[in-house]
């Protein structure tokens, strides 16, 4: 049994890696990928069984959202956010709507995402509040811009930050049918067109108080953070690019030099190490924010490592739209970019600088200089 559910989920990968250049070069919203996650059962997996879900394992679960990000960054990105909208539902799930929601979700019924990094990482929270929320007679008014919500257009739910006017935190689940709520057009970026990530305009959104999930507060995402090792998601997806970058390498490797085929294995047990070291860390206890951010850019690094070399090896055509080699280079640049916090930002500078320096030592560079 367990024989046949892999060979089906090996199947449901080579789907999604079949789409993958297609939902990218011609900027598609996943559908027919995030179907097949679907039918494999996985809108499930993240849902506990007392909403009817299948309660996966966080680990297993991880190594999946890293397995499709091998195959497509933005099926992943679109799947993780769903499913991160699901986590935080389920860790405030108070009220009959909010348990309806998640049950429908388990069912694959509806679409859902998250908009808080207006809360997180946005530099726009640190000053003027982004979305404000007022009390009303039925609950809270919301007012302002989410700055970034991947399938905005495409989901019947977000999960939403927003400030009081006295500047406590408050989570709600934002249904889009509600007057107000205008997801805005997505603008075009480096990469993951298809994720359709875009700002949500908020006009006098009236949300009543069965769909608050938490607080007002001095911080919402406390409940979270307190038990969340580190973004272990933000770990897996960079690796998964890794290793498909790598996996593309080595396909395009007849020919070359033993060097060549060298540096790739070099490569290919590099991820190896860190993958599992991320895996046991995520596994353990919370780690300390310097250690959960070189943990986050040594992924990040290593993935666009790997990226550059599968596009050296394809050479001119590894340039052309639709060839997987520039895609995985533009899905690096998406790793270094997403939720990516101080820590993390300055931890990835501080390892670029310190990437294969030249130094007057160099013999390159001696012979240039003399």
């Amino acid at each position: 049994m367990k024989d046949q559910q892999r060979a089906s989920w090996r199947e449901v990968l080579a789907g999604i890696a079949d789409k993958a250049d297609a939902v990218d070069s011609r900027s598609l919203w996943p559908q027919s990928s995030l179907r097949r996650l679907k039918q494999a059962g996985a809108m499930s997996w993240a849902v506990e069984r007392r909403f009817c879900g299948t309660g996966m394992a966080a680990m297993t679960l991880h190594r999946r959202y890293e397995q499709v990000a091998a195959c497509c960054l933005t099926t992943a990105l679109a799947w993780t956010q769903r499913d991160a909208a699901v986590g935080l539902l389920q860790s405030c799930a108070a009220t009959l709507a909010i348990s309806k929601v998640l049950h429908a979700l388990a069912q694959g019924r509806g679409w859902a995402t998250i908009g808080i990094s207006q809360l997180t990482t946005s530099t726009q929270h640190q000053h003027q509040p982004a979305v404000v929320a007022s009390r009303s007679a039925a609950g809270w008014t919301l007012d302002g811009r989410i700055p970034w919500v991947t399938g905005a257009n495409e989901s019947r739910w977000i999960v939403v930050g927003a400030k009081t006017t006295d500047r406590q935190e408050l989570l709600v689940l934002l249904p889009t049918s509600l007057k107000g709520v205008m997801p805005g057009t997505p603008p075009p970026m480096a990469a993951l067109n298809g994720s359709k990530t875009c700002a949500v305009r908020l006009k006098g959104v009236e949300v009543p108080q069965s769909l608050v999930l938490l607080g007002p507060c001095s911080h919402v995402l406390a409940a979270r953070d307190a038990v969340r090792r580190f973004s272990l998601t933000t770990c897996v997806l960079p690796l998964g690019v890794a290793a498909g970058a790598i996996s593309a390498a080595r396909l395009v490797l007849s020919g070359r030099s033993a060097q060549c085929r060298q540096s790739v294995e070099t490569l290919r047990t590099e991820y190896k190490h860190l993958a599992r070291s991320v895996y046991r860390r995520g596994s353990g206890g919370k780690l300390p924010l310097s250690e959960a951010a070189t943990m986050r850019a040594k992924a990040n690094l290593l993935a666009f490592r790997s990226s550059l070399m599968c596009l050296e090896l394809s050479k001119g055509r590894g340039f052309v739209m639709g060839n997987a080699a520039q895609r995985r280079v533009r899905e690096a640049m998406f790793c270094c970019v997403w939720s990516s916090n101080a820590h993390v930002i300055e931890e990835t500078v501080r390892q670029l600088a310190l990437a294969a320096p030249v130094t007057p030592e160099d013999p390159v560079e001696r012979r240039i200089t003399s």
